[in-house]
């Protein structure tokens, strides 16, 4: 490429001496007494970024005054520079050339202008050169940048220097090259930094595929219209980097032109404003509401006076969150009360004061602290160090979170912070050496980051981030509104409800409520309690809510606060829960009541049947002994089947009439020996059999709390059951004895078996707890599992009565005994080879 076609690496350093001028002119003039030697200062970054340069450049005053030039023009015109300074271009210009050089005088600012002359100087022929002119502003001062190069012959560009190439890859700012098709043709390392992706990835591709700007609406055609129109675009946008942050940039863009206008590239000047920007947005947000929010907020706010000297500190204020975080009922017990007693050592509490009193802030601050009942609560801490009214004294204002609820928002923000602090403590220190006009950006970041500190911006996070609604009033309408409380009455945005009068939002039969609370709050200085009252939403559903309110000043003028929970569910919870109460006691007293009559008659009836049985027993006996004689076969055998069936069904009453008290029998329960009690029953049982063999193996059997005459036919029933089943044997072996259980394999034997109670022994008793299972163990005739489920039925039997005589009612009794005691009972058994019936007293622990 020739330098006729294309132009020299003046245009891009033209460019970047643009940017620098627009950054310095952020400073404002200085003010110094002597205002041409300040503007003269103020051009010495110019003139060094210009010594380099192949061509001739001079920055001059409006009047076309030189401030200063490079080298290479003061070789063109054979001079030294200080021939040249100071002096009037005219005079290096002839005479012919003069009309020209003044109409560039009232160009349109920031455009560039290029007319061909001749220089003469101390040369002895003119020199023919062309000259671009662009006017800038330095500090507030016009001045005029003109680069002047040689026409007498047209070489290649050169090369850019040693000290180009490292001044563009030590720059701070990615400095961005493009075709006119807008693909990249320089990357510095400032870009390579900013958007993640190395040089030789970004030559040749598209800047917008790495830079992925987002415009917002019509911005693009803007800016595209203001490089065709000016030349140049600036803005403030956002754009992602390769790994897909999002970050943003101040973005300078200037075309850059043959000799003839022709655009045939552009230059991007990016500069990052994350962090700045991010601290920026924290400052607008910060001292917004301290005071309103310091009673109702859910962070624990707190004040304390500290002696510097003996390290002695007293709370002098703090609002109820930060004493339930604490674990105190209220603010009340901690007011004027030393701080020291919520750190577990002394150590903890002078590392605490220490850091305090060096570093003046604590912030995003992890802490173990002491609640009132001595376990830790481990809390978020932001804390300040401030004068005090009290002479040498210190004020420390803080707030703790609760580190369960919000530890990764706030860890994010912490790490934020430190990332911002470094990021500025680095760039402060390099931009330094690139350029001592950047200085300025790098003191409104630590003015930023001061003031951001000494805000109390995360009151306004706070607000913004709580769940519960909170709304400020004044005069009967909203002023202000958080997210939380416009998705409550189901609004877009905050925006929707500002000005709207509160009682839309009130159901009709709380407004006198509402209406006195407001008053109370704004004219009295009350604060009001939490009240459950109804709020109507936009689309006219109702909701319950729970409110408080206390006043507050918004804006400089009174108003109140609301804190507002929407309690919707729980109310309907509560109302559900107490129908399911009442349907439970209704069914239990109808229970109660069936259970009661169906006993009585049970027990009338059977009470009523053994009369005339036994007249039928009693008459047909007495008929056997007078008659019986005189009977034929038959007929004897009918009276006898009479008598027999009668003290059969008398035998069926009296169980029945056992079965019945059982259940009527008030329990008293005592300490009884087991062990004594089973060897008493069986002695009773066996003076009863004779010609059999029977043999008794007792284990251990532990005490327990039971109704003794109950738990006495208990054991009289199992065992009395196991001499039956045991009758076919010749050596009847009977073992009693007891083991340990865990609950869940009880539960886990009576769901397996299908038997009554088959869920866990006792709802009163925890999973895994162990409790003592008493059994009865024989050899007998045994029974088919699957039949199990009828053991403890009334009058159900697994074998007839002619193989074994029994009522069927004695298993029931023991079934209907246990469970008074709050136990459970079952079998496992297998034909031919025995059984075993378990049983609990869960009653026997306390229960």
């Amino acid at each position: 490429m020739n330098n006729y076609e294309h132009p020299s690496k003046r245009q891009l350093l033209s460019g970047i001496h643009d940017m620098m001028a627009r950054l310095t002119r952020s400073h404002g003039p200085g003010g110094p007494p002597d205002a041409e030697q300040a503007l003269l200062q103020a051009a010495q970054p110019y003139r060094l970024l210009t010594e380099t340069l192949r061509e001739g450049a001079a920055l001059l005053a409006p009047d076309l005054v030189v401030l200063c030039c490079n080298l290479r023009l003061a070789e063109m015109l054979q001079l030294n520079a200080d021939q040249i300074i100071g002096q009037s271009l005219r005079e290096f210009v002839p005479a012919q050339d003069i009309a020209p050089l003044e109409q560039l005088q009232s160009s349109h600012p920031g455009a560039a202008h290029t007319i061909e002359v001749k220089l003469h100087g101390g040369n002895a022929l003119p020199l023919p050169v062309e000259l671009t002119f662009q006017k800038l502003s330095l500090q507030e001062w016009p001045v005029i940048n003109v680069v002047a190069a040689d026409l007498r012959e047209r070489q290649p560009a050169p090369e850019p220097s040693d000290f180009d190439v490292q001044l563009l890859a030590n720059l701070r700012d990615a400095v961005i090259t493009t075709n006119k098709e807008l693909v990249v043709t320089g990357w510095n390392r400032a870009a390579e930094q900013l958007y993640g992706w190395k040089a030789d990835d970004a030559l040749g591709r598209p800047v917008s595929q790495l830079t992925r700007t987002e415009y917002a609406r019509g911005q693009e055609r803007q800016a595209l219209r203001s490089l065709a129109e000016t030349g140049h675009y600036e803005a403030i946008v956002s754009q992602r980097r390769r790994d897909g942050r999002r970050i943003v940039v101040e973005k300078n863009v200037f075309a850059l032109r043959r000799s003839d206008g022709h655009v045939i590239g552009y230059v991007g000047v990016n500069r990052d404003l994350t962090d700045w920007k991010q601290a920026e947005h924290a400052l607008r947000e910060s001292e917004a509401h301290y005071h309103q929010f310091f009673e109702r907020s859910l962070a624990g706010v707190y004040r304390t006076l500290l002696d510097p000297q003996t390290l002695a500190a007293n709370r002098i204020d703090c609002n109820d969150a930060h004493a339930h975080i604490l674990g105190y009922g209220s603010r009340a017990e901690l007011l004027n009360q030393p701080v020291r007693p919520i750190f577990f050592s002394e150590a903890e509490w002078k590392t605490y004061v220490q850091d305090l009193l060096t570093h003046r802030e604590l912030t995003n601050h992890e802490l173990r602290l002491k609640r009132k009942d001595g376990s830790p609560v481990w809390v978020l801490l932001n804390a300040g160090l401030r004068d005090s009214e009290t002479p040498g004294r210190f004020l420390i204002e803080g707030t703790l979170i609760d580190i369960t609820a919000r530890k990764q928002v706030e860890e994010k923000i912490r790490l934020l912070n430190a990332e911002l602090e470094q990021r500025v403590n680095d760039r402060t220190s390099q931009l330094l050496v690139a350029n001592a006009g950047l200085e300025e950006e790098n003191t409104q970041r630590r003015w930023a980051e001061q003031a951001l500190r000494e805000s109390e911006a995360r009151y306004r996070q706070l607000v913004e981030l709580s769940p519960d609604g909170i709304a400020v009033h004044r005069d009967g309408k909203v002023a202000f509104v958080n997210s939380a409380a416009a998705k409550l009455v189901g609004a877009a945005t905050p925006q929707e409800l500002i000005g709207r009068p509160i009682l839309d939002f009130v159901h009709p039969d709380y407004h006198a409520i509402v209406r006195e609370r407001a008053r109370a709050a704004s004219e009295g200085g009350q604060a009001a309690g939490l009240l459950e009252e109804k709020f109507v939403r936009l689309d006219g559903r109702t909701l319950d809510v729970e409110v408080a309110s206390i006043p507050c000043t918004y804006q400089g003028q009174p108003a109140v606060q609301v804190v507002i929970r929407d309690i919707t569910q729980r109310k309907q919870a509560e109302e559900k829960v107490k129908q399911l109460n009442r349907d439970l006691e209704q069914r239990a007293a109808e229970l109660a009541s069936a259970n009661e009559e169906l006993e009585a008659f049970s027990y009338s009836v059977s009470h009523d049947l053994r009369a005339p049985l036994a007249a039928i027993q009693n008459m047909s006996r007495l008929f056997l002994e007078e008659h019986g004689d005189r009977l034929g076969t038959a007929a004897r055998q009918t009276v006898e089947l009479i008598h027999n069936n009668a003290l059969g069904m008398d035998e069926l009453i009296r169980g029945l009439l056992a079965f019945s008290r059982t259940s009527r029998q008030p329990l008293t329960l005592r300490t009884v020996c087991h062990t004594e009690l089973v060897q008493h029953v069986w002695d009773e049982l066996v003076a009863q059999q004779t010609g059999r063999r029977l043999e008794l193996v007792l284990g251990d059997l532990p005490d327990c709390r039971a109704d003794p005459m109950l738990l006495k036919q208990v054991w009289s029933n199992l065992i009395s059951n196991a001499i039956k089943f045991t009758s076919k044997r010749a050596v009847a072996r009977i073992e009693v004895g007891s083991g340990k259980w865990e609950v869940s394999k009880v539960g886990n034997a009576l769901a397996t078996l299908g038997t009554l109670g088959t869920s866990n022994p006792s709802t009163s008793l925890r999973a895994g707890f162990a409790l003592p299972v008493y059994f009865v163990r024989d050899n007998g005739a045994g029974f088919e599992m699957r039949e199990a489920s009828k053991l403890f039925g009334v009058f159900r039997r697994l074998h007839s009565e002619e193989e074994y005589a029994g009522t069927g009612v004695g298993l029931a009794i023991v079934e209907r005994i246990v469970r008074r005691h709050g136990g459970r009972v079952w079998a496992e058994a297998e034909v031919d080879k025995g059984a075993t019936f378990y049983f609990t007293l869960a009653r026997e622990s306390g229960d």
